[in-house]
């Protein structure tokens, strides 16, 4: 399952979308401090936000180095013959 959650994002996508998460989920929450009583689209905003945290997080947990040990393997190396 690890090697599955590995591919569903690129690796050049995740950076920016846990950027993103992180910044909507401060938003949200100053959201939800300001106004009271909580509006029912707010209400909504947060159940689906900690719904799609879930997500993220099997993504960002799928995508852990093990034994701090990393693998470095270029994309785009041609190997030669001889050298």
């Amino acid at each position: 399952m690890v090697a599955m959650l590995r591919d569903i994002i690129p690796a050049s996508w995740r950076k920016p979308i846990y950027a993103v998460y992180a910044v909507l989920g401060v938003v949200l929450g100053a959201i939800q401090i300001a106004i009271e009583p909580d509006p029912s689209w707010l209400i909504t905003s947060l159940s689906v936000y900690a719904f799609l945290g879930g997500a993220i997080g099997a993504v960002a947990s799928g995508n852990t180095v093990e034994n701090g040990i990393v693998e470095y393997v270029p994309e785009n190396v041609v190997e030669q013959d001889g050298e």
